[in-house]
């Protein structure tokens, strides 16, 4: 009764249990026609044996990342990219990280950031329909990336992209509940159940 009673009186409460509701539909909704959105999830993959190899087993899990993106005007499709193990993309945010924060030469950072664009910039462009604004939900240690600052050929991608940050798809949906209209950009998602329709890119 008590929720019943919310609901009715509290425009808040109402759009807070719709956020706990809020899926791909929902996402796609806010996503405009010149953005994307990419979503980053660092996840355990499992890997059966390798006959080949002779090995026996269940299988491994191993520490992996990928990302979704959603182009806005065909986001009911989620493009699924795998973009290798955990282990050599922490390690080179790490080393990017520490020669930063320890005050290395441009030349050493910049060696370091092209190396963490590689890994988890580069296999995401093809995908962009060269669209130029871009949201991004980061994970794991992606969270201590400055995106922008990854050099390019032709300069950094802050010069040639619009990126914005959210903690979650549904931070985009709520900030479409407060201004009544419909958030431009880039959807960069987190926590969204994309199993539909979803278009596996290999390695």
């Amino acid at each position: 009764i008590l929720e019943r009673e919310l609901l009715v009186k509290s425009k808040e409460y109402r759009q807070e249990k719709s956020l706990m509701a809020a899926g791909l539909k929902e996402v796609c909704e806010q996503v405009n026609q010149s953005a994307v959105l990419v979503d980053y999830l660092r996840y355990s993959r499992y890997e059966p044996p390798d006959a080949k190899k002779g090995e026996k087993g269940i299988g491994k899990w191993t520490p992996s990342y990928l990302a979704f993106i959603l182009v806005g005007g065909s986001c009911e499709k989620p493009v699924r990219i795998e973009l290798g193990q955990a282990e050599e993309i922490d390690k080179a945010v790490a080393e990017y990280r520490e020669r930063t924060e320890t005050g290395k030469s441009d030349k050493l950072i910049d060696n370091a950031a092209v190396k963490v664009r590689e890994l988890v910039w580069d296999k995401i462009v093809p995908h962009l329909g060269g669209k130029k604004w871009v949201w991004v939900v980061p994970d794991g240690a992606l969270n201590g990336v400055p995106f922008g600052a990854l050099p390019e050929k032709n300069g950094y991608l802050i010069e040639n992209y619009t990126l914005g940050y959210l903690g979650s798809a549904t931070d985009l949906v709520r900030l479409g509940q407060k201004s009544d209209v419909k958030a431009e950009g880039t959807l960069l998602a987190g926590g969204i159940d994309y199993n539909l329709d979803v278009h596996v890119v290999a390695d």
